[in-house]
């Protein structure tokens, strides 16, 4: 469920079975006030009870947050931490996952024990009934701009099927597709980026003419010993080949054209001036792996890294 290795409780000879007729759902709307959870990041809005507490959590553009009921409780037991009570909504979002592998995977999943399609509020759901020692699940994967979205909800297994179900319908009858923000908003979205460790001091890259200008020399020096925030597009699930981009404060008060003509990182993988603000000054990392991948999807990654950096470079173009 959260924590540790899961066995499956037993399960009959038959599971999972696959119910392929598409149930028509007209969930019950509840009284309890409910509240909004909402990604711009990628694209989608539900709801659920206002009396629910959000639990963030993931890195970068990996999301793995939990939503969980007022009575929930956990137990720990030999293999890992399980529900025992209460409710639990998970949400996960990973851009390196696949909804059709993952049908694929639940095929042979033991804790599988039933799948059967379901339209609630004119929105086609595949539902997945999942059972462990301790706890019952529902899941279903969705397509959000072309991130493989789940979500699911837990309970105590002495909740009934239909019971649990009547939940899930009530959250998924309040899922919503929405516009999300454009590359500059995200780019631009400050609170996103991630503080680096300055415990070896950052290096930006080396300049580009010998000697080095008194004010570039000077900026480098402030840079190694403040402050630098990174943000990441992209990259495998190793870290690999991602897009980086830096935020430093903007010392020398330099202007956009004196922050872009700066002769520094000429080499792969430095610091390539993109945008000057007030405040800050951004940068784009170059280089997405010095050596050509060893896999296909290696391969794959590499090129989105590059393609990433050219539109990237071209919506600061001066």
């Amino acid at each position: 469920m959260i924590v540790g290795n899961r066995l499956p409780k037993y399960l009959p000879v038959s599971a999972p079975q696959s119910e392929v007729a598409l149930v028509q759902s007209n969930p019950v709307p509840t009284s309890t006030p409910w509240q909004t959870y909402r990604n711009e990041q990628y694209g989608f809005e539900f709801q659920y009870p206002s009396n629910y507490v959000v639990k963030k959590s993931g890195s970068d553009d990996y999301i793995s947050d939990q939503i969980t009921s007022p009575d929930f409780a956990l137990k720990d037991y030999d293999l890992g931490t399980y529900l025992v009570s209460g409710t639990i909504i998970n949400l996960t979002a990973n851009p390196k996952n696949n909804c059709n592998s993952e049908l694929e995977r639940i095929k042979t999943d033991p804790s599988v024990v039933s799948t059967w399609n379901s339209n609630i509020n004119g929105q086609d759901f595949q539902i997945r009934n999942e059972s462990w020692d301790t706890f019952d699940k529902l899941v279903t994967n969705i397509n959000v701009n072309k991130v493989c979205v789940s979500l699911s909800i837990e309970t105590g297994n002495e909740i009934s099927l239909d019971s649990r179900k009547t939940k899930f319908e009530q959250l998924l009858n309040t899922f919503n597709f929405i516009s999300g923000p454009t590359l500059k908003t995200q780019i631009e979205n400050w609170d996103s980026y991630i503080e680096v460790n300055q415990a070896q001091n950052y290096s930006l890259g080396d300049p580009c003419t010998d000697p080095e200008p008194t004010d570039l020399k000077l900026l480098r020096l402030n840079v190694s010993k403040g402050s630098v925030k990174r943000l990441k597009f992209g990259g495998l699930n190793n870290g690999e080949f991602p897009t980086t981009l830096l935020v430093t404060p903007n010392y020398l008060n330099w202007d956009n054209a004196k922050f872009i003509s700066t002769k520094i990182g000429c080499s792969v993988g430095s610091e390539k001036p993109l945008l000057a603000y007030p405040d800050k000054l951004l940068w784009l990392t170059t280089g997405c792996g010095g050596i050509t991948g060893q896999t296909e999807s290696d391969r794959q990654e590499q090129s989105n890294c590059h393609n990433r950096q050219l539109e990237i470079e071209a919506l600061f173009a001066p």
